[in-house]
């Protein structure tokens, strides 16, 4: 004999941009947005806080863009002293 049982469970159903608060769920159901991370150490002046900060398209662009242009203006014109800068991002790699 089977016997069951309800149960609830949560569905994430749309993410907000925190910036611009833009709803960045499509109509797919597809949640098109950027998550900018930080969890600060013991020896930070931030001791112990986390950050989970959910972006739109445009609001990711306009801080990647102030990023960049802080990292210019702190090295000046020179190359950013990593080969894969994270800043420019990268592809996912290509599978078959």
């Amino acid at each position: 004999m089977k016997t069951y049982k309800e149960k609830t469970v949560k569905v994430l159903d749309q993410i907000m941009c925190d910036a611009c608060g833009k709803n960045c769920t499509d109509d797919y159901g597809n949640h098109e947005n950027a998550t900018l991370e930080a969890a600060w150490g013991y020896t930070s002046k931030r001791d112990g806080e986390r950050f989970d900060i959910h972006l739109c398209n445009n609001c990711f662009d306009e801080t990647l863009g102030f990023l960049i242009n802080k990292r210019k203006e702190i090295l000046g014109p020179f190359k950013y002293p990593y080969d894969n800068d994270p800043l420019m991002g990268s592809q996912y790699p290509l599978i078959g």
